[in-house]
């Protein structure tokens, strides 16, 4: 049988939504693949024309970042092509609940005739719907990581105990029965299948009395599953790449790097258009203290591989002492840290990683030049608990490193996060670009 190909797209901002999709739809039997991985524009444009078309279906999670993505926007336009090329079956929306209350964009008028699905008050009819005309079933589901009750919020849900989120996992589909419009189109069956309702009725009660044990048992064998006192249960990603963190300024913060000192002078980072790699790179600037310009992103308990990829731009080199990329992943107040320290000093410079207590030299040397963008990855993981660095690379310069260190600690509040250190001597202000900023996990 041939395994149903969905090829799904979304904005960065929209990553756990488009996550937990993307899980369900493939515990339900479809192959998923998605565009969001990190890619340079010439290997993504050979991406997207080798993929797409091997796919029967697109589908965009639309949120107004969404729709104003121009990103997004060529990808469904590409969709729509195909489908009308008889290339692909469908392009499909499922709409995704606003971030901070934003408002809804004009749809494409092109667009206009594309299957809707609202997941944005009630996640768990539209996801009924949406494997309804997908032809997809609950019950393709691995029975060994079946997906869990508080995987996703149904806003607005007076069902605090989940029940509801449960029944159609079990198979009792028409407990939120579909609209006709709801259908996907079905060939007309034989009246010689149909049954009578003499057996139909009977059937329908041992059904009932069937499905109802079936809660009862699931429930008393999984009682964590069920979130009690909480109508809107947090979703965690476990596997997945957000792409471009440097677009948007407002959620990059700053601090000083020296624990307990007070920032005096410091500018915000901001937006700026040139330099760019993409068109939109964000800009640090060191002052007179050194600081860490920080954004934390959405938790991921669960992931254990860690890549932090970006692409940076120096106006000057001299006035910079130290410059250091780092991602962290922060779980029940333990911290696995994977840094990455460009030293400039009069010696000569060369890159460090941060072992938990301070910075140790790799005895890899190498000058950044400016006015100039550098391409720089930096790989790690977690083994046995440890801090494990892979490997790291700038420009044309790759060094496996293999290092092993011990977490740390920091005060409890799960989430990950990625830094930008600028140090350098007071008096010599500089700046900082990066652009194409990507960490991924799994």
């Amino acid at each position: 049988m041939t395994v149903l190909r969905i090829f799904v797209s979304y904005e960065a901002t929209d990553a756990a939504f488009a996550t937990q999709l993307m899980t369900d739809l493939r515990e339900a039997g479809a192959e998923v693949i998605t565009d969001n991985v990190g890619l340079e524009d010439t290997t993504f444009e050979q991406f997207l024309s080798e993929q797409l078309p091997l796919c029967q279906y697109l589908i965009m999670v639309q949120t107004p970042a969404a729709l104003q993505s121009s990103h997004v926007r060529a990808m469904v336009d590409s969709a729509l092509k195909l489908v009308q090329e008889g290339q692909m079956t469908a392009v499909l929306r499922v709409i995704a609940p606003s971030l901070n209350g934003a408002k809804a964009q004009a749809l494409p008028l092109r667009w206009a005739n594309t299957p809707e699905f609202d997941a944005s008050q009630d996640y768990a009819r539209a996801s009924f719907r949406l494997r309804l005309q997908l032809e997809l079933s609950y019950t393709k589901a691995s029975p060994k990581a079946p997906p869990p009750v508080s995987a996703m919020p149904v806003l607005g849900s007076s069902d605090p105990q989940g029940i509801g989120d449960m029944i159609p996992m079990l198979g009792l589909v028409h407990a939120q029965k579909p609209t006709e419009k709801d259908r996907p189109h079905r060939p007309p069956r034989s009246s010689h299948t149909l049954l009578s309702w003499r057996f139909i009725l009977p059937s329908l009660a041992i059904a009932l009395v069937l499905v109802a044990t079936s809660v009862i048992v699931f429930i008393h064998q999984n009682p964590a599953s069920v979130a009690k006192g909480s109508n809107t249960p947090v979703v965690t990603p476990t596997s997945t790449a957000l792409t471009n963190l440097d677009d948007d300024p407002n959620r990059w913060k700053i601090l000083s790097d020296q624990p307990g000192v007070t920032l005096t002078t410091v500018s915000a980072p901001t937006d700026v258009t040139t330099p760019s790699a993409d068109g939109n790179a964000l800009q640090a600037s060191f002052t007179d203290q050194g600081i860490l310009v920080y954004r934390e992103l959405p938790p991921a308990n669960n992931a254990t591989n860690f890549e932090l990829s970006l692409s940076f731009y120096l106006p000057a080199v001299t006035p910079i002492t130290g410059l250091a990329f780092t991602a962290g992943k922060l779980v029940n107040g333990q911290w696995w840290e994977w840094a990455l320290q460009w030293s400039n000093s009069p010696n000569g410079a060369s890159w460090n990683i941060w072992n938990g207590n301070n910075w140790q030299n790799t005895h890899v040397t190498q000058s950044l030049s400016a006015n100039t963008w550098h391409n720089l990855q930096l790989k790690g993981d977690i083994i046995n608990g440890q801090v494990h660095y892979i490997s790291f690379s700038c420009d044309k310069v790759l060094q496996n490193l293999n290092q092993t260190f011990a977490p740390g600690s920091r005060a409890p509040g799960d989430h990950l996060a990625i830094f930008i250190e600028l140090d350098g001597v007071q008096g010599n202000p500089y700046q900082v670009y990066t652009d194409k900023t990507t960490l991924q996990w799994s």
